[in-house]
């Protein structure tokens, strides 16, 4: 019996539905396709992440909370320098400074930095003074716990691992501009015997943390580090130091050149990343329609580490070729594909302290060619003509810039010597010196394109505080003609 073409049509089934919607079937089809495509690309993708995570806990280093928690030594308080030196700060922290005093404040406040050699006002050494003196209990406790040969950075973490606050590092970073306003406000004050000592006081703050523990300490080691440097030339600028402490600075400071270890710190960070990226999973809000794609997800998490590595990699020595590697990480994450949202947030991040870091290893290694020029000048009567001429008896070579490879800039100036290295601002151009250490400060939009140190001329040191710029029309020198 032969069957009626609307009786093919009528047959009920999956076969006839199918028959009757042939468009409807051939999309569905499709959308199977892309599923199933989907499915087996993510588990490919889950797979080489899964591969590489194995990789880096095969080398040891941290992926979870337990590993982070497994690296940290434990060293009791009483032995731990971090530790008393946050305490008194933390103290000292939570203390509100009238505003009438923090205007007038140097380093704690908001008193305009002066140029390098010039004193500050009577109102801010007064209010400098006066600070101190409410702490005198505190500073005590900070300048014993200088004296302690270890330190470690316990934190406290917990999951979500990136949640974790870390307030022991804003305390540590009080300490650090507490002593440094002790020491300036001595050597303001013409006591250059008692900034001295106060200077080589410090110097172990340096290695107060090595750092590692994660990103945001070795920032705020490298901001420690820029207060001690910046207090070294300026004391220097006021009332000298011996050819004695010049020479145990400059031992410390090459000590710590490539402090804080930024490579431990970025495997740190690697996990935090990861962490991250599982905790706004979970959170919900405006990542969530994306992070419901877990394809995407997987991709982007994969791209992250594979950075990370790089990134890991490029700040290994030698450390003068660190900024031509960085340049490569850069280019890769800009040219990511915009689904990797989180790698493309996270990571120029992860640029920007490098180049901090590496700007700090410049800055340090110009404050050692400084004050091995001044070591020279105590000896001589005169500045070297090149930082040649400090070979062997001050530096056993010339410090190179490790922005460029380059030895570090000297030039001889009017006011005395200068030592610089370029800015790694992305143009990797010396622009002749210009540091911004001889000009007022009351320009805060007027940035110094390099940055390095002035050591003066004697004649020019601790010189008097130049009176505020006006911002009225300067009187006439002569009477105009009628």
């Amino acid at each position: 019996m032969t069957t009626r073409p609307e009786e093919t049509n009528s047959r009920g089934g999956v076969i006839g539905w199918m028959k009757r919607h042939p468009k409807t079937t051939v999309f569905l089809g499709l959308v199977l396709l892309l599923a199933v495509g989907l499915y087996l690309f993510d588990a490919v993708a889950k797979n080489r992440l899964a591969e590489r995570i194995a990789a880096i806990r095969a080398k040891g280093e941290p992926t979870t909370l337990a590993d982070l928690l497994a690296r940290q030594r434990n060293i009791p308080d009483n032995e731990n320098m971090l530790e008393a030196l946050v305490k008194p700060a933390e103290k000292m922290g939570q203390v509100t400074i009238p505003e009438d005093k923090s205007a007038h404040l140097p380093y704690l406040g908001g008193a305009i930095r002066v140029p390098t050699g010039q004193r500050w006002s009577g109102q801010e050494l007064a209010t400098a003074q006066w600070y101190l003196r409410q702490f005198t209990a505190e500073l005590s406790s900070i300048h014993a716990g200088l004296k302690l040969k270890d330190s470690a950075h316990n934190i406290a973490w917990k999951e979500p691992i990136v949640t974790v606050p870390i307030p022991e590092l804003s305390y540590l970073r009080h300490a650090g501009k507490v002593v440094a306003l002790e020491i300036l406000s001595a050597a303001n004050s013409d006591d250059q015997k008692a900034a001295e000592q106060d200077i080589l006081e410090i110097l172990p703050m340096l290695q107060v943390i090595d750092g590692g523990e994660s990103l945001l300490s070795a920032l705020v080691h490298v901001a420690n580090h820029a207060v001690v440097h910046d207090c070294i030339e300026r004391t220097v600028n006021l009332v000298g130091l011996s050819d004695l402490a010049l020479n145990r600075i400059e031992a410390s400071l090459r000590v710590t050149e490539h402090r804080p270890d930024l490579g431990t710190a970025l495997r740190s960070e690697r996990a935090l990343f990861m962490d991250s990226q599982v905790f706004a999973r979970s959170a919900g809000g405006a990542w969530w329609s994306w992070m419901s794609v877990s394809v995407l997800t997987t991709i982007d998490l994969d791209e992250g580490l594979k950075l990370h590595a790089m990134l890991i990699e490029a700040v290994q020595p030698p450390y003068d070729s660190v900024f031509e590697r960085l340049a490569s990480v850069e280019a890769r994450t800009q040219s990511l594909p915009s689904y990797c949202v989180f790698t493309k947030t996270v990571m120029p991040s992860c640029s920007r302290a490098v180049v901090l870091w590496l700007r700090t290893i410049g800055q340090r290694r110009a404050l050692r060619a400084a004050l091995a020029s001044e070591r020279f000048r105590l000896a001589n009567k005169l500045w070297p003509d090149r930082l040649e001429q400090l070979i062997p008896a001050y530096m056993d070579s010339v410090p190179i810039d490790p922005i460029d490879g380059k030895p570090i800039r000297y030039s001889v100036i009017p006011e005395g010597i200068k030592t610089w290295t370029i800015s790694g601002d992305g143009h990797n151009e010396d622009n002749g010196g210009d540091i911004q250490r001889l000009e007022p400060y009351s320009e805060p939009t007027i940035r110094p394109k390099d940055f390095g140190w002035v050591i003066l001329n004697p004649d020019l040191r601790g010189r008097e505080c130049s009176p505020p710029k006006t911002t009225t029309a300067p009187t006439p020198t002569t009477q105009p003609k009628p």
